[in-house]
């Protein structure tokens, strides 16, 4: 159950949704999420906000051990490695995967007027 400012990013791969899942909970990026957002606000994490998120930037800042580490500190089974994570940054500088751009943040919203 959403509301209208709950938003998400799709995806057609598992493995890649997992992997960008483990780069948005990484002590990196929660740690920078902060800095770019109101956190005093009613809803701090807005549209505008999530499409400063630059995967680009994520991918060439993180390592494999930081993914291994937040899947620890997230207390998930060891799934990640390196083929996957080198796959994920493949399709990403390829174009294969367009993540939190504007025409790709949905707000549960604009999904049910799609439907």
């Amino acid at each position: 159950m959403t509301d209208d400012t709950s938003y998400f990013i799709c995806f057609d791969d598992y493995d890649m949704a997992y992997i960008a899942m483990l780069l948005l909970n990484s002590a990196k990026v929660q740690r920078f999420l902060p800095s770019i957002a109101f956190v005093d606000a009613k809803r701090p994490y807005t549209k505008k906000v999530l499409e400063r998120i630059d995967f680009h930037k994520i991918v060439e800042s993180l390592a494999i051990d930081e993914l291994i580490e937040t899947e620890q500190q997230l207390a998930l089974s060891c799934f990640v490695d390196v083929p996957m994570y080198n796959k994920f940054k493949s399709l990403l500088e390829m174009g294969q995967l367009q993540l939190l751009g504007k025409e790709n943040i949905l707000s549960s919203r604009e999904t049910q007027r799609r439907w």
